[in-house]
């Protein structure tokens, strides 16, 4: 038979422990999601080149047909000559346009990451203030999965330079701490 006081500090500490992953999940999921955006996005700036070149010439022929047209003449339009494509300027505009992708996933990666990063050295604080053990120790135990995202999301915050928001860290180690007083005065 389990002493209830340890049985209810368990499952305490599991279900914290789940919900806190469940949210710092969430936003490494984004954080993956972005990387294979940014796999992308060199297909999809050639993509655009070329679409936006074949928009380019399908529109200059429909328009000579049109002048062609307009100015009474029966035969066919002549073609214009590709050499005056000035595809480099097509091909500028279009880099114009797809530069802002790196740039907004950098700055939503970092975002997601600073919410992640906050999320768990809050989870941290409580778990050596309140329970006594370090959080990747409780982690591994409930969820020895998530012990190897949270590393990797240590990784990303030190690569990027990240802090966490320590007034936020403070609220959610304190708000987890009245949590665990419940859990237990329930215990």
């Amino acid at each position: 038979m389990n002493h209830r006081g340890f049985t209810g500090r368990w499952l305490g500490a599991m279900d914290i422990t789940l919900r806190m992953y469940l949210d710092v999940a969430g936003y490494l999921d984004r954080i993956k999601a972005m990387e294979m955006v940014r796999v992308i996005i060199p297909y999809s700036e050639t993509f655009a080149q070329d679409t936006a070149l074949d928009t380019y010439l399908d529109g200059h022929r429909a328009g000579a047909h049109q002048a062609w047209r307009e100015a009474g003449k029966k035969s066919g339009a002549p073609e214009w000559p590709l050499e005056r494509v000035d595809e480099e300027g097509i091909s500028s505009r279009v880099k114009a346009a797809t530069s802002i992708l790196p740039e907004t996933l950098e700055r939503l990666e970092r975002n997601q990451a600073t919410h992640a990063l906050t999320l768990w050295r809050g989870f941290a604080a409580f778990c050596e203030e309140s329970i006594g053990v370090e959080a990747t120790t409780i982690l591994k135990v409930v969820l020895e999965e998530g012990v190897e995202r949270i590393e990797e999301l240590e990784d990303l915050a030190g690569h990027l330079d990240l802090e966490p928001d320590a007034e936020t860290v403070e609220e959610i180690r304190e708000g987890l701490a009245e949590s665990w007083r419940v859990v237990e005065r329930a215990g």
